[in-house]
């Protein structure tokens, strides 16, 4: 059976173990076995050490616990159930081998099958594991999210193609407002005829 990233898909909530995951598949497809062992070893302890996290919350965990005495004080507190402990232990052991054989010529090397069955046991594990710590899921905004929608405005009226090629109106000075014309004058009264001379009085 082929192994592929699809089965890793959940981890989004989970980056590191995630990368852990995936560069131990990219190891595995290059024939680094030993490379792609410690990849699943860092990925076993971060899923551990998550269960145990949740533990501290209600329990007093010791200090300084390799990783089978975390397994065991998970198993004992039914943090996780013998099942996942017996995997967890089995994929730890042959990890371990498997790096501390590599590094060894002369002992046995650690087989592509050994690999493939740990990658696929811990894969197993995930989604009970994701059921109990489902991460925070890291949305990746859209390319029109970075653009601010611009603020409303008021609709403005545009002239048709045609328009814009008829001759604008002549502009010529604006016109003065009429001044009212001041009301006439009362007519001047024509001044009094002269009285006639008077005939001087004997």
């Amino acid at each position: 059976e082929r192994l592929d990233l699809k089965k890793l898909s959940g981890l989004a909530g989970h980056p590191e173990l995630k990368e852990n995951m995936e560069g131990a598949l990219r190891q595995i497809g290059a024939g680094e076995y030993r490379a792609a062992a410690s990849e699943l070893r860092q990925a076993l302890e971060y899923m551990v050490d998550c269960y145990l996290e949740a533990a501290r919350e209600e329990d007093e965990v010791p200090g300084n616990l390799s990783l089978y005495n975390r397994i065991e004080f998970l198993k004992s507190g039914d943090w996780i159930t013998f099942s996942q402990a017996d995997s967890f232990h089995s994929i730890r052991m042959r990890c371990n081998a498997g790096v501390h054989r590599n590094a060894d010529p002369q002992k046995k090397q650690m087989t592509p099958a050994d690999i493939r069955y740990c990658y696929e046991l811990l894969v197993q594990e995930l989604p009970d594991f994701l059921a109990v710590f489902p991460g925070e899921e890291q949305e990746v905004p859209e390319a029109e999210a970075f653009t601010e929608e611009p603020a409303a405005m008021m609709p403005v009226e545009i002239p048709e193609a045609g328009a814009l090629t008829e001759e604008p109106a002549a502009t010529g000075p604006a016109e003065k407002p009429a001044v009212p014309e001041p009301a006439e004058k009362p007519a001047v009264m024509a001044s009094a005829e002269k009285p006639e001379a008077l005939e001087p009085v004997a």
